[in-house]
């Protein structure tokens, strides 16, 4: 029995493994481990490709392709397998099923960190079967890729012995470094993480996002992981983004949710989150609002110490609802270390929805002009989780019209008209308009007044937004 065929890779450059059948039809299972056990498994019948996008951080990946011969005598079929690292073959294969009916062939394909390709013959293997076709199998759609996002988080982990377990709503004294890996389906739709049970029922194709894997490291491991990042993708890829949630978002919810935003807007270089220990339930708002604004000194030194140590020639921010209450506090401390340690400044503040007392972020919002080349603020008048806000505060919200919140420095985005769902409040991820401007921004800086799809409009005394989706 022959060995596997081994290949190299270099770490921490994602490798596509592309996989198309060559000859007649065969029906082919593929498993894919590392040191830690299965990452993915799939299943290939018919003339169907399958395309993955693995990102390893391990010292090896295992590819098993199980072939199925047909049951027709004769007739011989199997895959072609490519691997690429930075738009580069690495190397390609043709493995082939057996030459009688229903003969089970199996491969083995071993990616080593720094090892040199050896070319050995397949393993094969006799599986005894019936002289019958194979069940069924239902036609899957397409995968798509898989998306790594890294993660810091105040969160106390769900069991101090297994942090691949993810983490609780605990807060921890420590933060907490790793990445996540999320598998984004062919059938994905931008603005979406996944169709509801019914909708997948009835389509019969599931469009989920999903959680693969949680990694945690150490600090120095992280920001090694995000240099290496930013330097594989070609040049003028390298932008970060940064993605910090709001109320009721869980560790998983907010891994999901960054993956979505940063595929979503094509973001090649790194693309990381801060999760804060909400309690993710909707009864956990007045936790959450104390919590959130224990978290502004963690919030503030993550912000800054990825504009000193990712290598990124932008750090662009997202944030979404009662995640601007920390963030906005924290622009003021960042200031002065975002630029004079670093040299690199960042690029966009997004903020969206912001559950924020008006009045003090018109009194602290000015810090943003300090540390960003361009900040944008975008607000609803249909937002009705931060309409629940004011009722409870009695006082109104940033993110919330009327009042329009015009403050200088900051371009203020009416975003009504574009988020037609029923709550109003998650535009900032899933609305096609809002995700359209905010590529605009990362893409080109551009001012509102040279963006597509913006519509110029004043309030009452004269002051000038805009509006989306008009």
């Amino acid at each position: 029995m022959a060995g596997p065929r081994v290949i190299k890779f270099t770490r921490d450059v994602p490798l596509e493994v592309t996989v198309r059948q060559v000859g007649a039809p065969v029906d082919v299972a593929i498993t894919v481990t590392d040191e830690n056990g299965i990452i993915s498994t799939h299943r290939m019948t018919e003339d169907r490709g399958i395309h993955l996008l693995l990102s390893p951080f391990s010292q090896s990946i295992t590819i098993q392709v199980a072939i199925l011969s047909p049951v027709h005598s004769g007739a011989r079929g199997g895959v072609s397998v490519q691997f690429r690292q930075a738009g580069n073959l690495s190397a390609a294969f043709e493995l082939y099923g057996g030459d009688r009916e229903l003969e089970l062939v199996r491969h083995t394909i071993v990616a080593v960190a720094g090892r040199e390709v050896v070319p050995l013959a397949a393993e094969r293997e006799q599986a005894v079967f019936r002289k019958r076709r194979p069940t069924a199998t239902p036609k899957t759609e397409l995968d798509r890729a898989e998306y790594v996002v890294w993660y810091a988080t105040t969160r106390q982990p769900k069991d101090p012995h297994d942090n691949t377990r993810g983490y609780s709503a605990r807060r921890d004294s420590v933060v907490h470094y790793g990445s996540c890996r999320v598998f984004i389906p062919r059938s994905h739709k931008i603005g979406s993480t996944g169709s509801p049970w019914w909708k997948r029922l009835l389509t019969g194709s599931d469009d989920r996002l999903k959680l693969l894997d949680i990694r945690e490291t150490s600090a120095d491991s992280h920001w090694e992981q995000i240099r290496l990042r930013v330097d594989s993708v070609s040049a003028g890829e390298g932008d970060a983004l940064i993605f910090v949630h709001g109320y009721n978002v869980t560790f998983r919810d907010a891994a999901v949710r960054t993956a979505q935003i940063g595929f979503d807007l094509s973001i090649k270089g790194p693309t990381a989150f801060f999760s804060w220990p909400s309690q993710g339930t909707l009864d956990g708002y007045l936790a959450d609002a104390a919590t959130v604004e224990a978290s502004e000194d963690s919030i503030a030194t993550y912000l800054s110490d990825f504009a000193r140590h990712s290598g990124a020639p932008k750090v662009h921010v997202i944030v979404h609802s009662m995640g601007n209450r920390a963030v906005l506090r924290a622009v003021n401390r960042i200031a002065e270390a975002a630029q004079t340690r670093s040299g690199v400044e960042f690029g966009q503040f997004m903020l969206a929805a912001a559950d924020v007392d008006a009045d003090t972020f018109r009194r602290l919002a000015s810090a943003y002009t300090n540390v960003a080349r361009r900040t944008t603020l975008y607000v609803s008048e249909r937002d009705r989780a931060v309409e629940s806000s004011r009722w409870i505060h009695r006082f109104a919200r940033a993110g919330l019209i009327p009042p329009v919140m015009i403050v200088p420095g900051v371009d203020t985005i009416n975003v009504t008209n574009a988020d037609l769902t029923l709550l109003g409040h998650g535009y900032v991820a899933s609305a096609r308009d809002v995700l359209q401007d905010m590529h605009e921004l990362i893409r080109h800086d551009s001012a509102p007044d040279r963006r597509f799809g913006l519509k110029a409009a004043n309030t009452v005394d004269g002051e000038r937004y805009w509006l989306i989706g008009a």
